[in-house]
């Protein structure tokens, strides 16, 4: 019993001794730079000290004469007055405004959200929002091919017949430069007046460098899927037995499904494995959860694969239904 007793007590010294030398250099800091200055800080206050001269001491001269100074007085009742004023002004207005936002009237919840909403917002959540404004471009349903929407839905198709290329792979082309120059046109002015609002309002730093990294990646390769997508709603619009709503509906599905209206992760957390294996949260939402650190960064390299799966899905659907349309076409004229 003794002799353990006795090694318990060394291990307790070895470990009390390794414990001050951890902290010495840290003690030795503080020791050097803020106790000492504010000692040599007192001292110096009971002297007559200036640089060209050792100091000397003279008592609480000093003291009495600041006390006596007219200006040193002024100051000091300045801040009393604003201390109390503010802090008491502060107070009341505060008092009221709780006691009005707490009132039962019309505009009560709508002024409680509005104060309130600033201190309550994530800079997770602000920054998915800037992220959105930047990369919504990408996202199936802006930017939309007008003059080949026009063209399917009066029948004019068929001079994308005439020409020398493959009609899908054109369209796919055409699709791809409508999300891209929007987004690169926006990326650095909308991401440049983010990182410089000030908080809660801006755009946060990213979790990392390799996070925006991966986050810019995966956005470009989400672009394909999105390509895709538009296609494959072309595909139905050419479809007489489809026609334009199921095409618009299948967009508007995509746009909400790709975390443009609302992120991903605010939906139940029942649904979190199908909203991420779905084809249209590469498109937007994996990508942001990247540049928030949201996601780990292990999983880039699953995102795109998830993305590539999707658009493989989407390239073979789109091309085999747009064909079809494309042989059952008949041209008539004289």
């Amino acid at each position: 019993m003794s002799m353990t007793r006795k090694s318990s007590g060394k291990l307790r010294r070895t470990d009390d001794i390794a414990a001050y030398l951890l902290l010495a250099p840290f003690l030795l800091f503080i020791l050097a730079f803020t106790v000492y200055p504010v000692i040599q800080n007192l001292y110096y206050s009971f002297t007559n000290y200036n640089l060209g001269r050792p100091p000397t001491w003279i008592g609480l001269r000093n003291y009495t004469r600041l006390l006596s100074d007219e200006v040193f007085q002024q100051a000091v009742l300045n801040t009393i007055l604003f201390a109390v004023f503010s802090v008491a002004g502060l107070l009341v207005l505060s008092l009221c405004a709780a006691i009005a936002l707490n009132r039962a009237t019309r505009w009560a919840r709508a002024v409680r959200a509005v104060t309130l909403y600033p201190y309550a917002m994530s800079m997770v959540a602000v920054s998915m929002v800037w992220l959105q404004q930047v990369a919504g471009s990408l996202v199936p349903g802006w930017n939309t091919d007008i003059a080949l929407y026009t063209q399917i839905r009066s029948g004019d198709v068929a001079y994308e017949l005439l020409r020398p290329m493959d009609a899908y792979a054109h369209w796919y082309v055409k699709s791809l430069a409508g999300r891209l120059g929007p987004f690169l046109l926006a990326l650095v002015p909308v991401l440049g007046v983010g990182l410089l609002v000030p908080e809660p309002w801006g755009l946060g730093a990213p979790a990392s460098p390799l996070h925006a990294l991966a986050c810019l990646l995966t956005l470009l390769s989400g672009v394909f899927t999105s390509c895709a997508m538009i296609l494959l709603s072309y595909a139905m619009l050419l479809d007489v037995r489809v026609g334009d709503a199921p095409s618009r509906m299948a967009v508007t599905v995509a746009q909400i499904l790709s975390g443009l209206y609302l992120p991903l992760q605010l939906w139940p957390e029942a649904m979190q494995t199908f909203l991420y294996y779905q084809p249209f949260a590469g498109m937007l939402d994996l990508p942001v959860r990247l540049y928030v650190g949201a996601q780990p960064l292990a999983r880039a390299g699953e995102i795109v694969l998830l993305q590539a799966f999707w658009t493989a899905v989407f390239v073979l659907a789109g091309r085999a239904w747009i064909g079809r349309s494309f042989r059952k076409l008949v041209i008539q004229g004289g």
